[in-house]
């Protein structure tokens, strides 16, 4: 059996009913009475034809196309090709990912491909089966999961992710959590042995497994004794964000780092010896430690002036942004896929990969920023607040936000 494939034969008479949206196949017995599944499922008609059917599940795997994969798992390349069509309007099948899971139905007499289902992403799967009249349907619809809400807690002695792992909260949890309050906390540089976090957030099961967690609800970080506070609130028209406990969005202008949490080796300084000019020179940028080939990100959304080799800062890439800022990021090994000068760029978009090119003493990204031409200290700039609740929603949000905040004082 080749990799990736699973196998099985549904034994005894029984009578497809349905793929439910939860992606769990639901069988009955010859009385109707259900054998295995889930929620989600409708009454059948009495007149529904009995089958033998079996179910191959496969994962995606590196280099695979929908070409390959079809003839992994033994379907003809027509009627492969008859679902590359008829999929093109809801998500195309030439365009999947590794990882991903399918799950293909059998005739298993005649051996003909009945249906298929595709893991889209986490909240969203295709979906192509046949018919009453013979033809295929298709359709996207979501994933559903048994949801249950867990929360997590730590104080930090050494690191936020190594704290989180030993608790047993998800790496993914722990990402997020940072991402959320990174625009408050510049976890390179910025917490301390002792700080504390709380997070409640979503365990998430489909078909009685584990999988991917989902959204964090609202988190408490406490670092060098300030609070920070985070509630995710969707508010009635459906505009779903994070937001502080004064009713704004964490999300600002700017991150604090173009990198994920690594150690800061060389600071904002006027008068700083350069290790190679053996001088002392200004050195008015942050530099970061990090190995090569580490991804460095827009710290803000803007548009792209600058890409190439710039004296002693090698590789380099200068970002123009909204209110007169500029940033630079410079000694990077190579620049990624679409950055050029003219691209506007997203926050936190990768710009480059850290390297040591120009006058560097190994690998590292250097920093910059700068206000109306004049170079400033990223670490100490003050960012403006984010967004606010519609004012319509105060009330609403405040409501949600204080059922919260006892959520997380349990």
């Amino acid at each position: 059996m080749q990799s990736g494939i699973k196998s099985g034969m549904f034994i005894g008479s029984v009578v497809l009913f349905s793929l439910v949206a939860s992606g769990i196949f639901l069988f009955l017995d010859n009385d109707g009475k259900e054998i295995g599944g889930g929620d989600g499922s409708e009454e059948i008609s009495a007149d529904a034809e009995e089958e033998k059917l079996r179910l191959v599940e496969y994962t995606v795997e590196d280099g695979d196309t929908w070409e390959k994969i079809m003839e992994k798992i033994g379907v003809d390349w027509n009627l492969g090709l008859e679902f590359l069509t008829i999929s093109e309007n809801a998500h195309n099948l030439a365009s999947i990912h590794a990882g991903n899971e399918f799950r293909f139905l059998f005739d298993s007499k005649t051996e003909v491909l009945t249906s298929l289902e595709y893991d889209i992403d986490d909240e969203e799967f295709l979906i192509i089966e046949k018919k009453e009249g013979g033809e295929f349907g298709v359709d996207v619809r979501e994933i559903v999961y048994d949801t249950k809400i867990v929360s997590g807690r730590g104080v930090i002695a050494s690191s936020l992710f190594e704290t989180a792992q030993e608790e047993g909260i998800p790496p993914g949890i722990t990402l997020n959590m940072a991402i959320i309050f990174g625009w408050d906390i510049d976890f390179t540089s910025s917490v301390y042995k002792g700080d504390s976090f709380t997070v409640i957030y979503e365990e998430r099961y489909r078909d009685g497994e584990p999988v991917k967690p989902g959204k964090i609800l609202t988190a408490h970080f406490v670092n060098g004794g300030k609070d920070f506070y985070t509630f995710y609130y969707e508010d009635p028209s459906g505009y779903a964000e994070y937001y502080n406990e004064e009713g704004r969005e964490m999300r600002r202008q700017f991150l604090r780092s173009p990198l994920d949490y690594i150690r800061i080796t060389s600071g904002f300084s006027y008068n700083r010896l350069h290790p190679i000019l053996n001088t002392f020179t200004t050195h008015r940028a942050i530099d970061y430690a990090a190995s090569s080939g580490t991804p460095a990100s827009a710290t803000a959304a803007g548009t792209v002036n600058y890409v190439g080799w710039k004296g002693g800062n090698g590789k380099y890439v200068g970002v123009r942004h909204a209110n007169g800022y500029r940033t630079g990021y410079a000694h990077l090994s190579s620049y990624a896929k679409g950055v050029y000068v003219g691209a506007k760029v997203k926050q936190n978009q990768v710009l480059g990969f850290v390297g040591s090119t120009g006058l560097s003493t190994g690998p590292h990204l250097h920093y910059e920023m700068l206000k109306n031409g004049a170079f400033i200290n990223p670490l100490r700039m003050d960012l403006p607040p984010g967004k606010p609740v519609e004012k319509e929603y105060f009330e609403d949000f405040y409501t949600k936000r204080d059922s919260l905040m006892e959520v997380l004082a349990k």
